[in-house]
């Protein structure tokens, strides 16, 4: 499987479970379009992954990205909605984690070493095939965590939710950081081996063997 399908998988499963906890936090029945709006992305996508076993194209998946966020945009700027779910009790703290999580998502897989942004360790900062892996990896958490979030804004009092808000948003940073470390390693096992065989044979040469 892609990168980029499980990417916008992760959003689509998130942007669905997401829409039907706002349907059901209103209480009335909503326009059919609307429903469009949510299952469109998860049809697109298949037909994308269906697709791409023909064309080869990541335009498949570049289109799919575009209709969800489309959807996502129409969705949720519904009147409806606004007015019963986001001005409804908010939780201004968690709808900022929220944001972050969506802009994180969305950003740290073409994000590249650098010094302000991103799980600066020194994994990453040393291995740029490592940076690249963890932040995709750390996108698809985020994107997970977005659904939780959702549900806890909708669900839950102000204290304890703003408290899971953070433990969703930290986590996956916090499993990121050690999954760069744990890919970090067969890759310095692999260079010190190649500078012992470098060495070895810079020894031997010198020695007057070939």
């Amino acid at each position: 499987m892609l990168t980029q399908q499980k990417y916008i998988i992760a959003l689509t499963i998130s942007h669905i479970g997401c829409s039907l906890m706002a349907i059901n936090e209103i209480h009335s029945n909503l326009q059919f379009q609307m429903y469009i709006y949510i299952f469109l992305p998860a049809a697109i996508l298949i037909a994308a992954s269906i697709a791409y076993k023909y064309v080869q194209s990541i335009l498949m998946y570049i289109a799919a990205f575009a209709v969800l966020a489309i959807c996502i945009c129409m969705f949720w700027s519904n009147e409806d909605i606004i007015n019963k779910v986001f001005l409804h009790e908010p939780s201004y703290g968690c709808i900022i984690y929220l944001v972050i999580m969506i802009i994180g998502a969305i950003v740290m897989p073409f994000t590249s070493p650098n010094g302000i942004l991103g799980i600066r360790i020194q994994q990453t900062m040393d291995y740029p095939e490592v940076w690249h892996r963890t932040h995709i990896f750390t996108s698809l958490l985020l994107s997970l965590m977005i659904l939780p979030t959702v549900i806890v804004i909708f669900y839950m009092e102000s204290y304890s939710g703003f408290i899971l808000c953070n433990i969703f948003l930290i986590s996956p940073l916090i499993i990121g950081i050690i999954y760069a470390v744990i890919i970090t390693i067969p890759i310095e096992k692999a260079e010190k081996e190649q500078l012992a065989k470098e060495l070895e044979e810079q020894i031997k040469k010198e020695s007057g063997y070939r």
